[in-house]
């Protein structure tokens, strides 16, 4: 089974064998087609993009979902390492904003699985951790950027701007 994060107030949506939760506007982007991504791996403009998000908790997943759709035509939630893996496969989202604690063993082996299956993708990691260490692993292990939890709300927009090259850098992420 392909587990989900259901979204109390939008219904879930079969696609392709396996369920997921989406936003109320991408149940009628996924009608239409099968994959939300663009196709050649390059960043799609805002109203044809797709972000895939992945974290266990609900309140943080709600939060962040909120700031995504401003920016993405369709926000996709999964809840854990395997949804994230077999969504990313199957939809080819743009980009994926990832929990760094999603895997229960802590590892960041997902993020290399993910990296193996899906190359295209832009990673943003979210952590709660700020040691340089971490940064550093998580970084050589396949992530584009990481956003600091705390900082969700400043920075994750910035950084998704410098991923999709519409800014040059951005400070303190």
């Amino acid at each position: 089974g392909f587990s989900l994060l259901r979204a109390r107030r939008f219904p879930s949506w079969q696609c392709s064998g396996f369920r997921l939760a989406f936003t109320q506007p991408a149940v009628r982007q996924a009608s239409r087609r099968s994959r939300c991504g663009s196709e050649g791996g390059a960043m799609a403009d805002e109203s044809s993009s797709c972000v895939l998000l992945a974290d266990r908790h609900y309140p943080l997943t709600e939060a962040v979902r909120g700031l995504l759709e401003s920016e993405f035509a369709t926000v996709v939630m999964v809840a854990d390492e395997k949804s994230l893996i077999e969504g990313a496969s199957r939809l080819r989202p743009d980009v994926a904003v990832v929990d760094l604690s999603l895997a229960l063993d802590s590892s960041v082996g997902w993020l290399q699985e993910l990296r193996k299956r899906c190359p295209q993708i832009k990673v943003v990691v979210l952590s709660v951790h700020d040691e340089e260490s971490v940064r550093l692993a998580v970084l050589a292990a396949g992530a584009d950027v990481i956003v600091l939890k705390r900082k969700i709300s400043t920075d994750l927009l910035a950084a998704l701007e410098v991923l999709r090259g519409s800014r040059e850098t951005v400070k303190g992420v």
